[in-house]
């Protein structure tokens, strides 16, 4: 205010101080080459750091999850051995099965995933696998599907 009341005077008396003339000038010429350019310069730098905030608060965001081997975690809580694991993991290859721990859920689900495997000396050690697991488990033998029951 007192800038303005400064103003008027240095108006009606006509002296102008330099300070007043030098706003005067800078009102009626604009800006000068440099001003703009240190506001671009000022403007790209609070886009960037935007942008750069942006992908820090959004990095966790985007990273999938980790995969758990649900498996595992039954094997162990169901206390069996590592062959054991080992022999689910391959009755789980043979049959292409998307999550294996079904197989722990059911004889007949056990059953399906041994119907996959092939007829090789591999394949009766997880036959003869799975028909001990099975009455370990659940107490039955391994039944005889005429179906697949897992998918």
């Amino acid at each position: 205010m007192s800038a303005s009341v400064g103003l008027l005077l240095a108006w009606a008396t006509g002296q102008d101080v330099f300070f007043f003339r030098s706003i005067r000038d800078a009102l009626t010429s604009g800006p000068q080459r440099a001003e703009v350019l240190w506001l671009l310069a000022g403007a790209l730098a609070v886009l960037l750091l935007i942008v750069l905030s942006a992908r820090f608060l959004n990095r966790d965001r985007t990273q999938s999850p980790p995969t758990v081997d649900y498996l595992t975690l039954a094997v162990d809580v169901l206390g069996l051995s590592e062959s054991d694991r080992r022999l689910l993991k391959g009755l789980a290859r043979a049959a292409d099965l998307p999550q294996p721990v079904a197989m722990l859920l059911s004889p007949a689900n056990l059953a399906a995933a041994v119907e996959h495997v092939d007829e090789s000396p591999e394949g009766d050690k997880l036959r003869a696998g799975a028909e001990s697991l099975c009455r370990r488990l659940f107490g039955t033998p391994l039944p005889t599907l005429g179906q697949r029951v897992l998918r």
